[in-house]
């Protein structure tokens, strides 16, 4: 029943879903074939020397808009026996952060025709509700390697697209700034309080995001934007 109409979105999402495989080997395959064995961790380059033959090929059959609809649930047609991102183990939630990231940032879906506003925007909710399970719990070292990831991938839509940054003010999300600046100081892990600190930073450096949205023309101030972005807060949160 897996492979019924597999065609190359669902081939992906085939692989996604068997990069968290108990089977070393099989999850080895997956993971080179989704282009992100040697890439997982690391702090993104995007050299032309970090993608594989296999992920090229596989970025170039299929759009980031498509993949999303397929993995993380949008699609209206709902396969049994194939589970979304949220239902994906851990080490293939990893996985799938990464190469999604690929994907978005391919030069078919970032310098293409192909409008993809509304699938960044499902990716980063992905990725926020990530934090959010695992928000004030004790973590693995699986766990604490994907929320690693989740930062990584994070960091490199807040740092590209100002409409994540937009949504990270939000009240409405289910893991905003706030929330994002807590972890940044107190996460176990160096490299998720790395990224988490950058992200940070991006925000705090977009003064528009703390100006009134109602008033275009309201010059910048600094008691406004310390009081809107919780700077001082945050700081002593550091002591």
């Amino acid at each position: 029943e897996l492979l019924i109409h597999l065609d190359a979105k669902n081939a992906i999402h085939l692989l996604c879903f068997l990069s968290g495989d108990d089977d070393a080997t099989v999850s080895m395959i997956a993971k080179k074939a989704l282009g992100v064995e040697s890439s997982l961790g690391d702090d993104v380059t995007f050299n032309e020397t970090e993608w594989s033959n296999s992920s090229e090929a596989i970025l170039s059959s299929v759009t980031f808009t498509e993949l999303m609809e397929t993995i993380v649930g949008r699609e209206a047609e709902v396969i049994p026996g194939r589970p979304k991102f949220a239902e994906f183990v851990v080490p293939a939630k990893a996985a799938t952060c990464r190469f999604m990231l690929q994907s978005l940032f391919s030069e078919g879906s970032f310098y293409g025709q192909e409008s993809c506003a509304s699938a960044v925007d499902d990716y980063v909710m992905a990725i926020l509700g990530t934090f959010a399970d695992y928000q004030g719990r004790s973590l693995s070292r699986e766990e604490s390697d994907l929320l690693d990831e989740c930062s990584i991938c994070l960091e490199s839509c807040v740092s590209t697209f100002r409409e994540t940054r937009v949504a990270l003010t939000s009240s409405e999300i289910c893991y905003g700034f706030n929330d994002i600046a807590g972890q940044a100081v107190l996460s176990i892990s160096s490299k998720t309080r790395r990224h988490l600190s950058r992200i940070m930073g991006c925000l705090y450096e977009d003064h528009c995001l703390w100006n009134d949205a109602s008033d275009l023309s309201e010059k910048f101030s600094i008691s406004q934007w310390l009081e809107k972005s919780g700077l001082i807060k945050n700081a002593e949160m550091c002591r």
